[in-house]
C-alpha cells in the first residue's frame, strides 16, 4: 500500500476534512495523491451532497502546502500551528 485517502469531521453546513498520507518520501512526487484526490473529488460531485472540502497542514510543511494549492486549495487561517485551507465543490 502507497498511501491512504479519507474523508472525516462532516459538518452541518455541508463540509468535510480530508486526509491524504502517502507513507514513504520515495513514493511522492509521482502524482498518486493527485489521481487519489481527483477520484475522490469526482465522487463526491457525483453525490451533490457535500459543498466544501477542508484540509489543515502544519505551517512549516511546505511540500503539502503547495500540494493543496496546486489542486485548488486556498489559504483560510492560521492556527496553532495549522494552516485551514479549503476547496468549494462547484455546481452544489
Amino acid at each position: 500500500m502507497i498511501g491512504f485517502i479519507g474523508l472525516y469531521n462532516l459538518l452541518p453546513d455541508k463540509s468535510v476534512e480530508v486526509s491524504l498520507v502517502i507513507f514513504h518520501k520515495e513514493d511522492r512526487r509521482h502524482g498518486y495523491g493527485t489521481s487519489a484526490f481527483r477520484m475522490l473529488k469526482q465522487r463526491i460531485q457525483q453525490s451533490h451532497f457535500l459543498k466544501k472540502l477542508i484540509v489543515k497542514v502544519k505551517e512549516d510543511n511546505y511540500p503539502s502546502k503547495e500540494f493543496w494549492k496546486k489542486i485548488g486549495f486556498k489559504e483560510i487561517e492560521s492556527k496553532g500551528g495549522f494552516l485551514e485551507m479549503s476547496l468549494t465543490i462547484g455546481g452544489l
